[in-house]
């Protein structure tokens, strides 16, 4: 497996891009798109969970901050994927949602579903979708080279898993909603992106975008999320 992570490990000039480019304009304004800190924060000291749901568009869609201990707040977000990370106080707690909600709303819009990942869409319409649709077709090509070794581990019952700290990395099937579907998971510390997708070819293509997301997160805001739950 050790062949197949260098794939997903950022080079410097990449990592460079990120911080310079569409990926800091994308991510510094989602991060400034906030809630009313003190508002939230009350309500989670007096029920230990705040949450917001939309049912205005073709989905409905979940964001949502728990008091996990003393210290520790999770927050998720539950678009078109789900997104949570685990961090130590309110203000983080409340940019993470709105970071994590922005990328996975731009994430549908700059990616057309039924013909990605062969990239058959309009020109990017904003900064976030070129930046996602940068990644997408950049996971594209390290996907590519792991889909053989995907489809045979897919024959397994535990699928595929690359356990390498500090990133683990999955695909396996499962059922949801009734369909046969795909499972992808990328978690670093207690940040977790995981999505479901129909074929090896996509989920691999999300494997690599949500690698992407990772570096991108920590190299751009300087997000320290705290140690998966049980880590030290």
């Amino acid at each position: 497996m050790g062949r197949f992570l260098r794939l997903f490990e950022p080079a410097a000039a990449d990592v460079v891009a990120a911080t310079t480019s569409d990926a800091q304009r994308f991510l510094l304004e989602a991060a400034t798109v906030r809630r009313d800190e003190a508002a939230v924060a009350a309500q989670l000291e007096r029920h230990g969970v705040w949450e917001e749901t939309d049912a205005s568009g073709p989905r409905i869609t979940h964001d949502r901050i728990d008091r996990v201990d003393e210290g520790r707040y999770r927050a998720s977000c539950d678009h078109h994927g789900v997104f949570s990370v685990e961090v130590a106080a309110v203000e983080r707690a409340l940019e993470a949602v709105s970071v994590l909600g922005a990328v996975q709303r731009v994430l549908l819009d700059a990616i057309e579903w039924g013909s990605w990942p062969d990239d058959r869409r309009r020109r990017p319409r904003t900064v976030g979708e070129r930046y996602l649709r940068q990644r997408a077709r950049d996971a594209r090509k390290a996907s590519k080279l792991l889909l053989p070794e995907v489809r045979r581990a897919l024959k397994t019952p535990e699928g595929w898993i690359d356990a390498e700290p500090p990133v683990r990395r999955s695909i396996r099937e499962v059922t949801a909603a009734g369909w046969n579907a795909l499972h992808v998971e990328v978690t670093e510390d207690s940040l977790v992106l995981a999505t479901h997708a129909a074929s090896s070819d996509r989920a691999l293509a999300f494997l690599a975008l949500y690698s992407g997301l990772q570096r991108d997160l920590r190299h751009v805001l300087r997000w320290e999320p705290l140690p998966a739950d049980g880590e030290v």
